[in-house]
């Protein structure tokens, strides 16, 4: 059964430790699927990603991995299935670009990531369910919605996980 111990609030930095633990689930990865992103989303799961950009930009050298909080899920403008994002810790492409050091680190901002581009993901075992600095409800790069984040939900289903581990007094 999850730990809900592991709700980690959003102020607080991830650790190095943290950090470590959640990347260690990756050995749990699996696929891309809609079903598994929708639940995380509105589940408030913490997910990992092994991404690798390839778009008009540029295409990256190699997977990058990362812990995101997402937030969203639906369709672009050019019809391409995609998922907003909270980049709370890893790798970043654009980043490396910039400081020229390949595995440059990103974290705390906002991503969106084209699912096509999502190598494997798997869940950390962390949780999210507070409002998010700069969450949009209405993402205007989502033309239709899927799956939206509602910290109100989120908490709801986490909650429901605590009462299944403790017994009631």
């Amino acid at each position: 059964m999850t730990e809900l111990a592991l709700l980690k609030p959003l102020d607080e930095d991830m650790s190095p430790e943290a950090n470590s633990a959640a990347m260690n689930k990756s050995s749990e990865r699996f696929s891309f699927n809609v079903d598994s992103m929708k639940q995380a989303i509105e589940q408030g799961r913490e997910i990992g990603l092994n991404f690798q950009s390839n778009n008009k930009k540029y295409k990256m050298p190699t997977t990058k991995s990362r812990i995101v909080w997402p937030v969203a899920m639906g369709i672009d403008e050019n019809g391409n299935l995609v998922i907003r994002g909270y980049h709370v810790e890893g790798q970043s492409e654009k980043v490396a670009r910039e400081t020229k050091v390949r595995s440059a680190e990103a974290s705390d901002v906002w991503r969106l990531f084209k699912a096509a581009n999502i190598k494997s993901m798997w869940f950390t075992d962390n949780f999210f369910n507070q409002p998010l600095p700069g969450y949009k409800e209405r993402d205007s790069a989502l033309v239709s919605v899927m799956a939206s984040y509602s910290p109100a939900k989120a908490r709801s289903y986490q909650d429901s996980l605590k009462n299944q581990v403790e017994p009631e007094v």
